[in-house]
């Protein structure tokens, strides 16, 4: 998958940044997304792929949690992001082409 450098959620418009560190406060961050005026989401860019991928997914489902107000928890997010990583390989929904 191609990581976009912007990518839409609703009505909403998210920069896409990969990043050296995601956020200094919290070094272990590997991904993390801002809501607010300036909608972001941070990736750490010395991911592997498939690493990168998950975490781009993880990332928008955050972004579509806030948009839908679903309330999900991290480890709700968390599952789903693993359920939608495995269908999108299994299917190779995942190509750049």
């Amino acid at each position: 998958m191609r990581i976009p450098s912007e990518v839409k959620v609703g009505p909403f418009t998210y920069k896409v940044s990969l990043v050296d560190i995601v956020d200094r406060e919290q070094p272990e961050l590997i991904g993390q997304v801002s809501h607010c005026i300036h909608k972001e989401i941070r990736l750490q860019k010395d991911l592997d792929q498939d690493k990168l991928e998950s975490v781009f997914i993880h990332e928008l489902l955050h972004c579509m949690d806030v948009l839908m107000h679903l309330g999900l928890t991290e480890e709700q997010v968390e599952r789903l992001q693993g359920a939608v990583y495995l269908v999108l390989k299994q299917n190779n929904l995942l190509r750049e082409d």
